[in-house]
């Protein structure tokens, strides 16, 4: 039988352990991290192109369950029927960060599906040539038990040949 001590280092352990991984370079991609847009991307229109398994899709051919990565734009609305341009060029990571959210599809908790969470990477962007384009956010649906946070291969891999990400040294 575990005394108090024990349970309080037992939690303290569980606990540091499980932040340990946060800054990790396979996890998180740190500030100053450069990403590198190859080939002009281009969507329909709207504010975020979605790209997966190396390819630029629009968001209703996008499995959710599957690393997926989106760039998301700044521009006003009254810009959104214009097709969402990115230029080949260098964006800078200025902060990132992991999020586990609820989905559109919130009903499914109810289910106990358990697949209703977005766990998402998000990394804020600036960029000498397009400011209107803030962030980028990789991520799936998962529980965070079975499935997990993208790794930055992920991330990579979802983006294919589209974006490079190069981190700092």
């Amino acid at each position: 039988m575990f005394g108090s001590k024990s349970c309080i280092v037992l939690i303290a352990l569980v606990v540091t352990s499980g932040c340990a991984t946060t800054g990790s370079p396979k996890l998180l991609p740190p500030p100053g991290t450069q990403l590198e847009v190859t080939q002009e991307l281009s969507i329909g229109g709207g504010a975020r192109l979605f790209m997966q398994r190396g390819e630029v899709r629009s968001r209703r051919d996008i499995s959710v369950m599957d690393p997926h990565c989106q760039f998301i734009s700044n521009r006003p609305r009254s810009e959104f029927s214009e097709p969402l341009v990115i230029r080949p060029g260098i964006f800078t990571v200025e902060n990132s960060y992991r999020r586990r959210d609820y989905t559109w599809a919130a009903e499914l908790e109810f289910a106990r599906i358990g697949s209703n969470r977005n766990l998402s990477t998000i990394m804020e962007l600036s960029s000498d040539t397009q400011q209107d384009i803030d962030r980028l956010t990789c991520l799936r649906w998962g529980t965070g038990v079975d499935s997990g946070f993208l790794t930055i291969e992920e991330m990579r891999s979802a983006m294919g040949g589209l974006v490079n990400i190069n981190l700092p040294e």
